[in-house]
């Protein structure tokens, strides 16, 4: 009889330390889900503001949604957020909380390579916009090694060209053009046949700034030429295509040779052609420019 009331004693005991435990690990879980659900819904009013096109309202909830994930430790996805963020005061013209947020998130550690990249390219280009050229191409330079850490040939691609006009802005020729045939030489091992039209034109764009004209056709024809020869066509990018041609034409318009003349307002025409019917109005303006001159 003492026995079982030892045992039953002893179930009791545990019964009540199993439901303070139980209690403890519910309140550590609510208290979690609670600082993370304050966080997600500053984040979401902010989105919310976004949509609504209220640029001060946006930039005042992002603050407080980024300070609250900072102070409850919930960092991991405030980096992919300040692209997001970034990217909508892009497009309003804004750089003073861009730049704050970029020179914040370059210093944080992450695994998200990506993520980290894409903020140091677009603090690059804001330095590069405002003349600070060498902080741009350390941050370019520190991009393409983890691009290149990663076999990232795509990215590789593009950060060549990006500073390929880095030093084109600065007169910096012989590092241009090193700069943009690495772009195209990485293209070529590429499926995507994008980054290898992005690379010509870009190519094409250096050598006609220099005034190497005949070699910018060059590599203007071998991007047309290219594209049109392939079927199915691939539709997205018909706006490449429409590039190369006005490019390729604006080149055209500056010589005497008749023949090259009559294929100059083809290729314009073209480009307005593609521009007027995508809606870009002032893109298909600067494509017919040059013929009335």
């Amino acid at each position: 009889m003492f026995e079982i009331r030892q045992k039953i004693s002893r179930l009791n005991n545990f019964s009540t330390i199993h439901f303070v435990m139980t209690l403890f690990l519910i309140g550590s879980y609510s208290s979690t889900f609670g600082q993370t659900n304050i966080v997600e819904s500053k984040w979401i009013q902010t989105k919310n503001f976004m949509k609504n096109d209220a640029i001060d309202d946006v930039i005042r909830e992002f603050d407080d949604y980024a300070e609250t994930a900072i102070a409850k430790n919930q960092k991991d996805s405030l980096l992919e957020r300040i692209v997001i963020y970034s990217d909508y005061l892009e497009s309003k013209g804004e750089y003073g909380n861009r730049l704050k947020w970029y020179l914040y998130g370059i210093k944080q550690p992450s695994k998200d390579t990506d993520t980290k990249i894409s903020i140091r390219r677009k603090l690059a280009t804001i330095y590069q916009f405002i003349g600070q050229y060498s902080d741009a191409l350390a941050l370019y330079l520190h991009d393409l090694e983890d691009l290149k850490n990663e076999n990232n040939l795509e990215g590789i691609v593009l950060e060549y060209s990006y500073i390929g006009i880095n030093y084109l802005e600065q007169h910096q020729l012989d590092m241009a053009k090193e700069a943009f045939e690495l772009s195209y030489q990485n293209s070529k091992n590429i499926d995507d046949h994008f980054y290898y039209i992005y690379a010509i034109n870009n190519l094409g764009y250096y050598y006609s700034v220099n005034n190497e004209n005949d070699t910018a056709k060059k590599y203007y024809k071998e991007g047309i030429q290219f594209l049109t020869s392939q079927h199915p066509f691939p539709e997205r990018q018909r706006n490449q295509l429409a590039l190369l041609r006005g490019n390729l034409g604006g080149l055209l318009l500056k010589t005497d040779n008749q023949n090259e003349l009559d294929s100059a307002i083809e290729y314009t025409q073209q480009d307005y052609n593609y521009n007027s019917t995508k809606g870009e109005i002032q893109l298909a303006i600067n494509a017919i420019i040059p013929i009335t001159k």
